[in-house]
């Protein structure tokens, strides 16, 4: 909890970076537990110099976490987000690590013909994919339109075709989505482009005409009843894979190809992504020490999800400029003009990760948003061939009309849940905990990007049954539900119970790693009873340095003396007693030390344990000690809440002076380790602080 407590106010919006995020934020309270001691790294009357923290890898510990209705809290950054609450978790209101989703795309704005009106290498690029949440793939950029460097003319100036700038490379299929966590081959791949071999000359008897196919298209501006033209359309990029593979881009095409007839106009489907690199074990395992559902950090198993592919390059809206009433769209002399081709749109980001781990409870009445991001669109999906693609910008009044023909990008897939409580407690709406995959987008000719897979959801806590128990309980919170419209759930999803196929169930267990297997307790406010104005907090007596009785504060160490069962000796100061633990003539607090372990790599350089205090002063007398409002200042004198300290005699030195105090002890095993006489150790009890009112 060494971030003080974490509270989003209704109409809030607060945005915490896995990658680098100061605490304070603007929006909280001073309330930050540190190694750094008043009047030498800091100034007390100067809250200017007060120290800082800065996180740096996405873990986020708060002494409690409340999110009211109404209030979000959004991560970003390539780090998972891992949140801990040394108290309580109540969420009410939206927590967002969803994936990006890329705007529509303009695939063509028009050739180098002088009289252009727009800048035709304004669209040579495909759409970039939408970024994906913490720790997640982003999606891949779409084709690039065609790059006519060398064609034989008039393919690249008269027809409609653009040179790029030189050192520019055209990628002409889509690009694949990142994967899980970035870094896996589990993205959506791309689309490819089409047809196979794009053209370099107009005319069909050409050998560098390419694979273009000519169909009969609807009426638009030609004075025949019918048009020709090429209706072939790029591969649609496919979704990215998580919990299941992701799934295939549709390509679509409302005609059919006639001159020469060699070809569809429409390529094969694209592979959705693949999610076998991941080494899932089968839904409802629970042997096992490694379990990649277990969604470990330390493992690296807490990941985001995939990006979903980009779209490919296709030349749908192409017009041959010969055709007649007579051929049917299969002269042997059909030119390609106006030449139109296609950058192609992103693929959508994969949804975050995140870890919400509490002390005591997890209580959600609000949501957590990990979904993938939809993959992107064509500005007018599935836009009519007679009122688009009938100006190539051979005017100077008329702009190019073609921009609407985009190859659709894939969804990008789920993200990744971890909870982790004594007790959690979901409910008061559906779809809670969202690990949808992002919807395919819509392109030319009615193609299809690929859906993104769900991610995956593990909830832990001590009333732990069993999966099927369990999963009664928290399954119809969880999102995608094998019932949800849209949704096609493979066989086996809720096999062997509800949505085991993204839902894993266990108990909580001991912590075992940093940041996790800190634990502490923290008191309520402690006011003396009265009107008093401040307190003097008394000093350790020098002339009596191992009197427990002389200390400005002191507590009872629980001590274990193994056949004598347990004992309470002094923290500060030393006891007579035969049981008292021999550290070198040393009392507790000198021989354990107090440094707060974090950012402490060595080992034995923190502490077993470390006891902090903090003041403030209050405008009166508080109605609850243990739930005052220090963010609103209506409770408390603005500017009086002073930083986390050492000891009480340290609060002297603020101003105003404290007039009410309260202490936190934090417990952390497994950096320093004083050997048995940590292991006696069973508790504290017994804190006091010794002051004077005035």
């Amino acid at each position: 909890g060494r971030l003080g407590p974490l509270l989003v106010r209704s109409g809030q919006e607060v945005t915490l970076n896995t990658d680098s995020q100061e605490f304070p934020l603007p929006s909280q309270t001073y309330s930050i537990l540190d190694n750094f001691k008043v009047g030498v790294d800091y100034d007390p009357l100067d809250s200017l110099t007060w120290p800082t923290i800065t996180i740096t890898d996405g873990a986020f510990e708060f002494s409690s976490v409340v999110i009211e209705p109404n209030a979000k809290l959004i991560l970003v950054g390539s780090n998972p987000g891992r949140i801990f609450s040394r108290g309580q978790v109540l969420h009410n209101g939206v927590i967002d690590l969803s994936g990006d989703t890329p705007p529509a795309h303009a695939s063509n704005s028009g050739g180098m013909q002088t009289q252009n009106p727009l800048d035709p290498l304004a669209t040579r690029f495909g759409g970039a994919g939408g970024a994906g949440g913490p720790g997640a793939g982003a999606g891949g950029q779409g084709a690039d339109r065609l790059d006519s460097t060398g064609a034989t003319n008039p393919l690249p100036t008269t027809a409609g075709g653009i040179v790029f700038p030189a050192g520019e490379v055209a990628v002409n299929d889509g690009r694949p989505g990142e994967g899980v966590g970035g870094n896996t081959p589990t993205g959506g791949v791309g689309g490819e482009h089409y047809p196979p071999t794009l053209p370099r000359h107009w005319e069909l008897g050409n050998p560098l005409f390419g694979d273009a196919e000519i169909s009969i298209v609807p009426v638009d501006d030609a004075p025949t009843p019918h048009s020709c033209g090429v209706a072939m359309v790029a591969g649609p990029g496919s979704g990215g894979a998580y919990a299941l593979a992701g799934e295939v881009g549709a390509p679509a095409s409302p005609f059919t190809a006639v001159n020469p007839g060699n070809l569809s106009n429409v390529p094969a489907s694209t592979p959705g992504g693949d999610n076998s690199s991941l080494n899932l074990e089968p839904p409802g395992t629970t042997v096992g020490l490694f379990l990649v559902r277990k969604l470990e950090y330390v493992l690296g198993h807490l990941r985001g999800g995939s990006g979903g592919g980009g779209g490919g390059t296709s030349i749908y809206g192409t017009k041959n400029n010969n055709n007649t009433d007579a051929t049917g769209c299969q002269a042997a002399n059909a030119h390609l003009f106006p030449f139109f081709d296609h950058s192609a749109a992103g693929g959508g980001g994969g949804g975050g990760a995140l870890q919400l781990a509490a002390g005591r409870r997890i209580s959600m009445g609000g949501s957590i948003d990990c979904s993938g991001g939809n993959g992107g669109s064509a500005l007018a999906p599935n836009a009519p061939l007679d009122v688009n693609c009938t100006e190539s910008g051979a005017s100077t009044t008329t702009p190019p009309d073609c921009e609407k023909m985009a190859a659709p990008g894939g969804g990008g897939s789920g993200g990744a849940i971890r909870l982790q409580s004594v007790v959690v407690t979901l409910g008061g709406q559906d779809d809670q905990l969202d690990v949808r995959g992002g919807q395919g987008g819509f392109g030319a000719g009615g193609s299809l990007g690929g859906n993104g897979s769900p991610g995956l959801v593990r909830i832990e806590h001590s009333g732990f049954v069993s999966g099927a128990v369990d999963a009664a309980i928290y399954a119809p919170f969880v999102a995608p539900a094998s019932s949800e419209p849209g949704f096609n759930a493979p066989p086996g999803y809720d096999s062997p119970y509800t949505s085991a196929a993204i839902l894993s169930l266990g108990a909580w267990g001991n912590p075992q790693f940093r940041p996790e297997s800190f634990s502490g307790s923290q008191s309520c406010w402690m006011k003396p009873v009265g009107n008093f104005f401040e307190l003097a907090f008394s000093e350790d007596d020098p002339a009596a340095p191992d009197d427990p009785t002389k200390k400005s504060w002191n507590m009872d160490i629980r001590y274990d003396t193994g056949a004598n069962g347990i004992k309470l000796f002094p923290y500060r100061g030393l006891s007579t007693d035969p049981d008292f633990p021999n550290m070198g003539g040393l009392d507790f607090e000198a021989y354990l030390g107090s440094t707060l372990n974090h950012d402490e790599a060595s080992p034995n350089a923190g502490s077993f344990l470390v006891v902090r205090f903090q003041g403030a002063r209050a405008t009166g007398e508080p109605a609850d000690p243990c739930d005052i409002d220090l963010q609103v200042g209506n409770e408390i004198e603005a500017g009086s809440l002073t930083p986390w300290v050492r000891s009480p005699e340290d609060l002297n030195q603020f101003s105003p002076r404290p007039n009410m105090v309260r202490f936190a002890v934090i417990f952390e095993p497994r950096l320093a380790n004083q050997g048995a006489i940590q292991a006696s150790i069973t508790g504290v009890t017994n804190l006091e602080i010794r002051v004077q009112p005035n």
